[in-house]
């Protein structure tokens, strides 16, 4: 998990720094940014780990009443 956050913050940081190479203001980077946001990150985040538990519960449930 900890590799997948620091992957992640250093293709931002990269991808910042290109476009800074190429002439983009801070304001222009800011505003790209701002409109790259997808409002249903956390909801789709959500449902997957929800998802992740229930299988996982199920699967315990399933284990105990076979034994």
């Amino acid at each position: 998990m900890v590799l997948v956050v620091a992957t992640y913050i250093y293709f931002r940081a990269r991808e910042r720094q290109m476009m800074i190479e190429k002439g983009l203001t801070p304001e222009q980077i800011s505003e790209l940014f701002k409109s790259k946001r997808n409002p249903y990150t956390w909801l789709k985040l959500g449902v997957i780990i929800i998802g992740a538990g229930l299988g996982y519960w199920i699967r315990e449930y399933l284990l105990i009443i076979g034994e």
